[in-house]
């Protein structure tokens, strides 16, 4: 992810942004910021899991797998997705 402010890249799990209930602060310039997600990004994979619900008995796999499959598929969209935005 990258400041709004000062296109600093910040990492998603940096101390900086594991402050939770406090207000976030870029460790380059200082300002706040706050995660806010890309909904286009999230509609488009949203969508990617539709369609993998939809091919599920095609591919031959258990609730459990199927289970384990989406979770992670849900993590890494949200990772994706997550966009730093200015604090106003």
């Amino acid at each position: 992810m990258r400041c709004p402010h000062c296109d600093t890249s910040v990492r998603f799990f940096s101390p900086a942004m594991r402050r939770w209930g406090r207000e976030k602060k870029c460790p380059g310039c200082g300002n706040p910021v706050f995660v806010g997600f890309s909904f286009p990004v999230i509609a488009v994979g949203l969508l990617g899991a539709g369609i993998l619900g939809w091919f599920k008995s095609y591919l031959g796999l258990s609730k459990i797998q199927f289970a384990l499959i989406q979770g992670v598929y849900g993590m890494g969209l949200m990772w994706i997705a997550a966009r730093l935005r200015k604090h106003e």
